[in-house]
């Protein structure tokens, strides 16, 4: 499951990371403190209810890609994921990490668990990118989408 659609769905304001965690989950619980990338932060653990992601991204970016989450959602035969978050002192989040289970060949269970983490910095310096050209990249999306069927049966 794509981090970006959870990220797209929970909003892109990092000030605002933990009211919006609390917006697609039941329980937002402090667990203590950590520095991350050299920086005091404050961790969280709760867990995200994919069912309301799916509407926030529904809200927020569109039915077409709700619906392209929810058949990955199907696929991972859960209605929640386990999310981590740790937040500095500016409200900036500066890591997330999400617990996501992984389907076995036939659909029926889960073949185990991968951890996805995404750490920020650098807030506030500019960045430059130059995207690749149009011959290097593929859109992808009904590849995914026909796989994702496939795997739910």
């Amino acid at each position: 499951m794509p981090a970006a659609q959870l990220t797209s769905a929970t909003g892109s304001d990092p000030a605002q990371a933990l009211s919006q965690l609390a917006a697609v989950s039941s329980r937002v619980t402090r667990t203590g403190t950590a520095v991350i990338g050299g920086v005091p932060t404050t961790a969280y653990r709760a867990e995200e209810n994919l069912d309301k992601v799916a509407a926030r991204l529904q809200a927020r970016v569109g039915a077409k890609a709700a619906q392209a989450f929810r058949q990955e959602a199907k696929v991972l035969r859960t209605s929640t994921l386990p999310v981590r978050i740790w937040v500095d002192a500016h409200h900036l989040v500066r890591q997330i990490r999400y617990q996501v289970p992984i389907p076995d060949s036939s659909g029926s269970a889960p073949a185990g668990t991968t951890t996805a983490t995404i750490t920020f910095s650098r807030y506030g310096v500019p960045v430059a990118l130059t995207p690749p050209p149009a011959s290097e990249t593929a859109d992808v999306t009904s590849r995914v989408l026909q796989q994702a069927r496939n795997s739910s049966g």
